[in-house]
């Protein structure tokens, strides 16, 4: 008999029944458990509130976040004097987390038909980010070079998609610009901003990168004409 005490939860390299003899090798693995505590930060979370006053794209943090501390008690066992694992049992908060607040714009951007285009950063993919000399910006997914004509009708009427007409309303080609999509229209040389403006109208002879924008008066298409612009399609 060799006489070794051994803790309840040990381990040996051999059956306990087997016989032992000189020179033979035996391993015993002794298992302690013990429990540890932890001081640990709790994850503050970001709550997002609409503003409709603000500008959409456009995100402010009214109230910054702050983590919380918790403590954190573990159950560990160890091998031979080695952890080998940790679960937690139990965790009481010490201090509770500040959640963020963070607002963010829900009003559809309006540029000033009288702001003018200051930069224009645009991305490999054909989207960017006009900048205006306001400090209002507009975000695109592309631009098209457009040959632009004008056109005006009776007070009341509607367009294809059944608005009533007025300044801001575009007839454009739907396999070019689908109906409803927003767009900022402007002479290349920005010499003439028709601005702000939606896809809403059609019509016979709008193909392919042609665009028709309405005026209130006849006068006014007479002046405008036909030329190039450059359409903006608007995230």
């Amino acid at each position: 008999w060799l006489n070794i005490d051994l803790g309840e939860n040990d381990e040996v390299s051999v059956d306990l029944s087997s016989y032992t003899e000189d020179g033979m090798s035996i391993n015993v693995t002794a298992y302690t458990y013990g429990t540890e505590e932890a001081v640990e930060p709790i994850t503050y979370s970001t709550e997002r509130v609409a503003n409709g006053s603000m500008t959409k794209g456009k995100e402010v943090t009214k109230l910054a976040g702050k983590n919380g501390t918790a403590r954190v008690t573990y159950a560990v066992t160890y091998k031979d004097g080695v952890e080998i694992d940790r679960e937690p049992v139990s965790s009481e908060v010490i201090t509770a987390p500040t959640a963020e607040i963070v607002e963010y714009g829900t009003k559809a951007a309006s540029i000033s038909s009288s702001d003018r285009i200051a930069s224009d950063a645009r991305n490999a993919d054909g989207s960017g980010v006009l900048t205006f000399k306001s400090g209002s910006t507009l975000t695109y997914s592309r631009v098209i070079s457009a040959n632009a004509t004008a056109y005006t009708a009776p007070a009341g009427a509607h367009t294809a998609s059944g608005r009533v007409v007025s300044v801001g309303c575009v007839a454009v080609d739907p396999k070019v610009i689908p109906m409803g999509s927003k767009l900022y229209i402007t002479t290349p040389n920005g010499s003439i901003v028709y601005g702000m403006a939606v896809a809403a109208d059609t019509g016979g002879a709008i193909k392919g990168n042609k665009v028709d924008l309405f005026f209130n008066t006849y006068n006014e298409c007479i002046q405008f004409g036909r030329r190039t612009c450059t359409v903006y399609v608007l995230n």
